[in-house]
């Protein structure tokens, strides 16, 4: 992920020197979701076909090659391509990932595995911008993408070393569209599980829609300049480091599924909160806090997940996380730019922090929600 987040900013870097930039990144980040999305409808049922190990070290593989290529024509196509490319391939590594989690952690010890893997997550979004920016201006693109291919190489290596091969999950093998079939129909049958989806994706929706207008927030609103928006961003990162490691405390002392809801709620409370505050310090408490509620969601919600779904289907199930997650993020790209030409930034988040705290107590009202308020 470290080496994800390097390549990333170095090639956002190239295409800001595009003259047609913003359609550029905007496609880049286009080719970043949509073939994941795609690819997703059918990644849980191979996921839970294959031995986890394999299909880890295969994404890897093809990732890492991929880059390689890349490294020696990086030019705007070819990179977009590779974005697609790599877009799939983490439909497939990402459930696989989430899924066989529980194969080698002890159940009581799934919270505070998440946790760290949250926290290392979140460390990373932040060092890999810094790290991108550095190589790109010293040493070009090219050796930034040369990086993230040698990345994915000690990742696969590491999973032949350290991950058990285990067999996939004993069941019944069935068509590939039954597979699919089959995923979607445990959801729509398991309350739980469903609900859980539904509040990650809502979720993704709110943090996806900051992060679009912060900058314009930051300048209309506080009257603050690019030095704010800065720290406003790196105080979000620093929240984030923080509230997993918190969230699994806190699990430890009352349930998991309280926690979750608890958490949902204090982030609608968190943005509307900031729409209405031009204090620049005040504001940055609020950021650091709703950074530490949305790395600490993450925490429950997969330990709850990875409890709670079979073996059989959790490949399937955490894919169309995957899936969910990813409309999400479309939707919050899509949903501002849309939204600025009628109302002010700080009105859009006024607005979709009181639309989230109405569907999450709607949704926690339904039999999944009861449901997960008895989780421990």
């Amino acid at each position: 992920m470290l080496g994800t987040q390097t390549s990333r900013t170095a090639i956002i870097l190239l295409l800001a020197g595009n003259t047609s930039a913003v359609a550029a990144i905007g496609a880049l980040i286009w080719c970043e979701i949509l073939p994941g999305v795609a690819a997703g409808f059918f990644a849980g049922g191979v996921v839970d076909r294959a031995p986890r190990r394999t299909m880890m070290f295969a994404a890897d593989i093809v990732r890492a090659s991929t880059l390689f290529l890349a490294a020696w024509h990086p030019d705007v196509p070819v990179l977009l391509a590779i974005a697609a490319i790599n877009s799939i391939a983490s439909a497939f590594f990402n459930p696989a990932r989430a899924a066989a989690l529980p194969d080698v952690v002890k159940p009581e010890l799934l919270t505070k595995a998440n946790a760290m893997d949250q926290s290392a997550s979140t460390a990373v979004l932040i060092a890999g911008p810094f790290l991108g920016a550095i190589i790109f201006f010293n040493f070009g693109l090219r050796w930034a993408l040369i990086a993230d291919a040698c990345t994915f190489l000690l990742s696969g290596a590491l999973l032949v070393a350290a991950l058990p091969g285990a067999a996939a999950a004993e069941r019944t093998k069935m068509p590939m569209w039954r597979e699919i079939q089959e995923g979607w129909r445990y959801l729509r049958h398991n309350p739980l599980p469903r609900t859980m989806l539904v509040l990650s994706a809502a979720s993704v929706l709110s943090v996806g829609i900051w992060m679009p207008l912060a900058a314009s927030f930051v300048r209309t609103f506080l009257n603050a300049g690019e030095g704010v928006i800065a720290q406003q961003l790196t105080i979000f990162g620093v929240g984030g480091l923080c509230g997993a490691p918190a969230a699994a405390w806190a699990a430890r002392r009352a349930g998991r599924g309280g926690l979750l809801a608890a958490m949902l709620l204090a982030e609608a409370a968190a943005m509307l909160l900031y729409s209405r505050t031009q204090n620049v310090p005040l504001s940055g408490f609020i950021i650091f806090v709703w950074g530490m509620v949305v790395s600490g969601i993450t925490v429950p919600f997969y330990s709850l997940l990875q409890e709670q779904v079979p073996g059989t289907h959790l490949g399937r199930v955490f894919a169309i996380h995957e899936q969910t997650e990813n409309v999400g993020g479309a939707i919050a790209i899509a949903g501002p730019v849309a939204m600025q030409q009628i109302l002010a930034p700080q009105d859009i988040f006024a607005v979709a922090a009181l639309f989230y705290a109405s569907a999450v107590a709607f949704v926690l009202r339904s039999p999944g929600g009861l449901q997960l308020f008895k989780a421990r």
